[in-house]
């Protein structure tokens, strides 16, 4: 998480905002570090969209193992999760499992 807490100081006016979309583990490392935290589920972009505000510095994917069948959906899905990021100017960070 130094690479947000940096990244939030140098492009977000310090500060550091996370959303970590998961399919449901938390990772408690990030609640404990983070000033404004929000989970949501992984998969549904209007969340992650909804959960993004101004102190927002990293969005943080918690990539579970997929499914094969479900690819398509997964990268629509972590194409608009980095779309968002660089309109925005936030940090992705993905973290798969």
């Amino acid at each position: 998480m130094m690479h947000a807490r940096k990244w939030g100081e140098r492009h977000r006016r310090g500060a550091f905002g996370i959303v970590v979309a998961s399919s449901g583990r938390s990772d408690s490392m990030i609640e404990s570090m983070a000033t404004d935290f929000c989970q949501v589920p992984f998969g549904d972009l209007a969340a992650v969209d909804a959960a993004v505000d101004s102190r927002t510095v990293a969005i943080v994917l918690e990539v579970p193992s997929s499914d094969p069948c479900a690819a398509p959906a997964f990268s629509d899905y972590v194409e608009g999760v980095e779309k968002l990021c660089r309109e925005l100017n936030i940090l992705l960070i993905r973290n798969d499992a």
